[in-house]
């Protein structure tokens, strides 16, 4: 494994095939699935009709999954482990219920500028 500067460990699975990153602002597309400390499975998006997206900077992913996203190229696939600091958050109101490390497999599918519409 490799560790980011935040200190994001991950590897490498599928290098990517374009040698552009995702900035603030963007939307990103991906996949992902999600392992607890246990190795069982506890989200994935495979199986949806479509693949999540989100805008980059909205805080709106786990925080250790988007810092992995904007580092990647599209087609690359990434095995990261979340630590606690990294994690979702925690609580009645969400689906996790206790801080621990999580491992996620991601894969960044697309990179799209987020444009205001025009009615």
């Amino acid at each position: 494994y490799q560790r980011t500067p935040e200190g994001l460990f991950y590897k490498v699975l599928v290098a990517g095939r374009k040698d552009i990153l995702p900035k603030e602002g963007q939307k990103v597309v991906f996949e992902f699935t999600a392992y607890n400390e246990n190795g069982d499975q506890i989200d994935s998006s495979i199986r949806k009709a479509e693949p999540p997206s989100s805008k980059i900077g909205l805080g709106t992913i786990v925080p250790g999954v988007e810092i992995a996203l904007k580092q990647m190229k599209i087609g690359e696939r990434r095995r990261i482990i979340v630590s606690p600091n990294f994690g979702p958050p925690t609580g009645p109101q969400t689906f996790f219920s206790a801080k621990q490390f999580e491992t996620f497999d991601i894969e960044l599918m697309d990179i799209k500028d987020c444009v205001a519409e025009r009615t």
